[in-house]
């Protein structure tokens, strides 16, 4: 391999050359990551999100892969529920009427410190909502993730520097799925799936349904569907 190794290790060996300064000689260390989100916008079969004119299509929806996500199906999902969704939007437009855009008022805002609270952020959802979780290391990071965004949140001020801007905005958005995340993975006592609690390590037929995460009244809550 080393001696005639195939054209793409050359290229991604090239690469971590040029980026990394790793050779092909050099120990290299592989770890875990988050690859992809088994959850995502709730949709209907239309594709329709319940909240009029919003319609939802691909990756960023859920509910359609089941306990895991299905390797490559990506591409099967957008196409499929891309023209679904086309074609209803198409037909809410044909039926909608015009109204008069509402005047809406945006302050852009930033806060200082979002670097450091990312890192911690990024640190206790790998250390407990990754591979193993527990309800122990489950509410730590629950407890965390809210203090780093009142945190950040109580901080806020008028900014124009858009780059501050948009990294605040994101660790708040950051900050809305981490909880949502924890929160139904402390609701799921049991293990399934890609859901792996250490303290529930069997299925429960019981629980063969859905969770789903709203945020009413300001707070992030999760519930079974159909409970």
């Amino acid at each position: 391999m080393k001696k005639n190794p195939p054209e793409f290790v050359r290229v991604y060996f090239d690469w971590l050359k040029q980026a990394k300064g790793i050779t092909a000689d050099d120990p290299i260390y592989i770890g875990v990551f988050a690859h992809a989100a088994n959850g995502g916008v709730r949709i209907n079969p239309d594709a329709s999100t319940g909240v009029p004119g919003l319609f939802a299509a691909g990756e960023v929806t859920g509910g359609m892969h089941g306990a895991d996500r299905i390797g490559g199906l990506s591409t099967a999902n957008g196409l499929v529920f891309g023209t679904v969704a086309g074609r209803t939007a198409a037909e809410f437009a044909a039926k909608a009427e015009l109204s008069a855009a509402e005047r809406c008022e945006y302050i852009p805002m930033s806060a200082p410190g979002c670097e450091a609270a990312l890192k911690k952020l990024q640190q206790t959802m790998f250390r407990n909502a990754m591979i193993l979780r527990s309800e122990q290391g489950l509410s730590e990071s629950l407890s965390l993730v809210q203090s780093l965004r009142s945190s950040v949140a109580a901080q806020l001020r008028p900014d124009e520097n858009f780059d501050e801007v948009a990294e605040t905005q994101r660790f708040l958005a950051r900050c809305t799925t981490a909880e949502s995340v924890l929160r139904s993975a402390l609701l799921r006592k049991e293990s399934r799936g890609s859901h792996n609690r250490v303290d529930y390590p069997q299925q429960d037929p019981k629980l063969e349904k859905q969770i789903i995460v709203e945020m009413r009244d300001g707070e992030i809550r999760a519930e079974y569907l159909g409970k």
